[in-house]
């Protein structure tokens, strides 16, 4: 008996989570994808980009990029390449990472932000937006003076859900390391500064003393600029 009602709790565990997973990746607006397409990012200086509903007043997007005032806020919502979901995209990168251990790994959404110019209006990078070349692929965290905020989303085992995400966005309000890292130079910036906003995947070596981030190329990338 007892081991009946154990598998009568796995089983309506597994119904649960298939319905999470199944709600997870079906509630995105599709005006998202009507307005900026699968393999995007969308950033509002307006307010946070909810996943299931498209606001167009949040957006300034002209000419390929997102426009917002200086000294505002800055959301951030990803949409994966079309079919993808986050797990698929860390398998492709591990694939080609050889000294990746499952049982030595934090598994990580990623989100980089590099600036065109410094707090004293000195450009950064002699090539805008930077190469991949010029993006560090293994650093522990913020260990470039050239980069201006680099935030992670867990998907280890302890959040398996989300590994099946096919959207994620980074909340201004509800991400204050954001807001530490980004809010001054946002104070700071001129009229036609940007932002160059990186979306990928990577992992934590967690259980070594260096606590490495290694980190894929970018996936998704988008510019914002100040108007």
């Amino acid at each position: 008996m007892k081991k009946f009602k154990k598998l009568v709790v796995i089983f309506f565990v597994f119904l649960f989570s298939i319905f999470f997973i199944s709600s997870t990746v079906s509630d995105l607006d599709p005006k998202y994808i009507e307005k900026f397409g699968y393999n995007s990012i969308c950033a509002s200086g307006k307010g946070y980009p909810k996943i299931d509903k498209y606001d167009e007043s949040q957006f300034d997007f002209r000419n390929g990029k997102f426009y917002i005032e200086k000294n505002t806020q800055l959301n951030l919502r990803a949409i994966l390449p079309e079919g993808k979901k986050y797990w698929d995209l860390f398998t492709d990168f591990v694939s080609r990472a050889p000294d990746y251990k499952e049982d030595e790994a934090l598994e990580k959404i990623i989100w980089r932000v590099f600036s065109s110019h410094d707090n004293s209006g000195n450009k950064i990078f002699s090539t805008w937006p930077p190469p991949n070349s010029e993006l560090l692929k293994v650093l522990s965290y913020k260990t470039s003076d050239k980069e201006l905020a680099f935030v992670t989303t867990d998907m280890s085992l302890r959040q398996p859900e989300v590994r099946q995400w096919t959207t994620s966005g980074m909340s201004w309000s509800n991400q204050s390391e954001l807001e530490m890292l980004i809010g001054n130079w946002l104070s700071a910036a001129k009229p036609g500064y940007q932002l160059y906003i990186v979306h990928t995947v990577g992992y934590l070596e967690a259980h070594k003393t260096t606590n490495n981030y290694i980190v894929d190329d970018p996936i998704i990338t988008a510019i914002v600029e100040i108007k």
